[in-house]
C-alpha cells in the first residue's frame, strides 16, 4: 500500500505532467515504474485543470481588455493590439488557419526578474482549445528577456488558430523566482 507522501508525490507528478500536455506519456512511465517495484499504479481520469481557470477555486480570474494595464506582483502587462498578420510564404498557416499577432508590453515593477517570453503565453478559445505561441509569425517578435523595475519588453506573440476561433483569452504565466507564478489573463475581443 502506498504511503500518503508517495501518493501525494505521484499525484503532483501527474498534475504537473498534465499541465505540460504529457499526461499519457508520463502516466505510462509512472505505471511502468510502479509495476517494476511491485506497486499497482492507480488508473486516474484526466486531471487536467484548464490553466485559464486560475488558482482560486470556483472563481474566474480577472480578465483584462485590450489596452488595459494588468497588474501582477512583480510586473505589469498590457495587450496593445490584436490582429492577423501576413508572414513569409514558407511560414504560412495551414489551410483554414490564420496567424494572429498579439502585441504586448511588459514592465518590471520590482527587483525580481520577470521573464518576457512568447512561449509563456497560451491562447484559449471558447471551445476550451488551447494554442501555444508560434515562433514563425508576426513581427516585431517579443524577444526572450527578463525585466526588473522600470525595464520594458515589447513585441508580438503569434498564435496559429482556426479562422473561426472566438472567445479568445490569452494567459501569460511567468514563474518568478522568490514569488511563484504570476499569471495574467487577457480577453482579446475576438
Amino acid at each position: 500500500m502506498l504511503g500518503v507522501g508517495l501518493r501525494c508525490s505521484c499525484l503532483l507528478m501527474l498534475l504537473t505532467c498534465c499541465k505540460h500536455g504529457k499526461q499519457e506519456q508520463s502516466h505510462s512511465a509512472s505505471a511502468a515504474s510502479a509495476s517494476s517495484v511491485g506497486i499497482q499504479a492507480p488508473v486516474l481520469p484526466s486531471l487536467r485543470m484548464p490553466e485559464h481557470e486560475g488558482p482560486r477555486l470556483g472563481l474566474a480570474p480577472a480578465l483584462h481588455a485590450v489596452g488595459q494595464q494588468a497588474v501582477a506582483r512583480d510586473y505589469t502587462m498590457k495587450v496593445l493590439e490584436v490582429a492577423p498578420c501576413q508572414v513569409e510564404p514558407h511560414f504560412a498557416p495551414k489551410p483554414g488557419y490564420l496567424k494572429l499577432g498579439v502585441e504586448v508590453e511588459l514592465v518590471g515593477t520590482s527587483t525580481r526578474a520577470v521573464a518576457a517570453n512568447p512561449f509563456l503565453a497560451t491562447l484559449v478559445d471558447s471551445e476550451q482549445r488551447d494554442y501555444g505561441a508560434d515562433l514563425a509569425g508576426c513581427t516585431p517578435t517579443l524577444h526572450a528577456t527578463r525585466v526588473t523595475r522600470d525595464q520594458r519588453a515589447r513585441g508580438m506573440i503569434t498564435f496559429e488558430i482556426p479562422e473561426g476561433a472566438s472567445g479568445l483569452v490569452m494567459i501569460y504565466a511567468p514563474f518568478v523566482v522568490g514569488a511563484g507564478s504570476e499569471t495574467l489573463h487577457f480577453s482579446l475581443g475576438r
